[in-house]
């Protein structure tokens, strides 16, 4: 089955069968490269990453092979890079947060959500209807593995740059439940300049330096292991109460923000 969809690509859980052996289930993620070489050259930066950095809170990498798929009934074959990688069975922290809110709200509270919202209060959800509220224990432990994952990160000398709460996936083993940080797709190593033009990854959860031009019209502010930093640090907020301390930000649902809106309030925040 499916477990979830970007711009980039498909992630589908997939089981290991050999002669009738079953030898695991696997996340799977399938990325079209196309003819794009420069394109597969990033995917494969990424597969050298993950088997280069072992960490029990870093998502590990298995086998990566390319083959013609036809992503559509419609459309011809295309070259698509898969990448086999460990599957964490508790989903990922934004849905872990949120999903009870987004499967029980109606339109009505979803209105006097984004009307309290554009007053600066907090959201009012109560009860069965909002988020899952974390008890404190929790979030002193999830927070523990992803500075963790993070540190290990920063200590191989790469800055993450698209840390949220998407891309921290949840996984059970005898000892609990534990947070594995995912997705390399926007990794750097550190010390090299930016030569993108726009903010990378959701900007909900960028540092305020990386969102402001240095001059207008000229490049932005560089990534650095301190902007991965204050993403950890958003995320803890989020965890805390199910929302940014942003009035631009959908905690539930990002394609309802206006990223120019959202990008000025971040760019200007004085912080807490």
């Amino acid at each position: 089955r499916e477990l979830g969809r970007g711009g980039k690509g498909v992630v589908l859980l997939v089981q290991h069968v050999l002669d009738g052996v079953q030898l695991g289930k696997f996340a799977c993620k399938r990325v079209p490269v196309g003819d794009d070489h420069e394109w597969l050259e990033k995917v494969l930066i990424e597969v050298q990453l993950l088997q280069n950095l072992s960490h029990q809170n870093l998502v590990s990498y298995r086998h990566v092979w390319l083959e013609d798929y036809q992503i559509n009934t419609f459309g011809p074959s295309v070259p698509c890079a898969f990448i086999l990688q460990q599957y964490c069975d508790g989903g990922d922290l934004h849905g872990y947060i949120i999903d009870s809110a987004k499967t029980t709200i109606t339109k009505d509270q979803m209105k006097e959500r984004l009307r309290r919202r554009s007053k600066g209060q907090m959201d009012g959800l109560e009860g069965s209807l909002g988020p899952r509220r974390m008890p404190f224990e929790e979030i002193i432990s999830f927070f523990k593995d992803m500075t963790s994952g993070l540190n290990h990160l920063h200590a191989n000398g790469y800055i993450h740059r698209d840390l949220k709460p998407s891309n921290c996936l949840l996984h059970r083993d005898k000892y609990g439940m534990k947070v594995l940080v995912s997705d390399f797709g926007e990794v750097q190593s550190a010390n090299v300049a930016r030569n993108s033009s726009g903010a990378t990854g959701t900007i909900s959860y960028c540092a305020p330096e990386v969102l402001r031009q240095e001059r207008p019209g000229g490049p932005y502010g560089n990534f650095t292991t301190k902007s991965d930093i204050f993403s950890l640090g958003m995320i803890v907020y989020f965890m805390c109460f199910a929302r940014l301390p942003y009035n631009n930000a959908d905690g539930i649902d990002e394609d309802n923000e206006d990223l120019e809106q959202l990008r000025a309030e971040i760019s200007s925040w004085a912080g807490i």
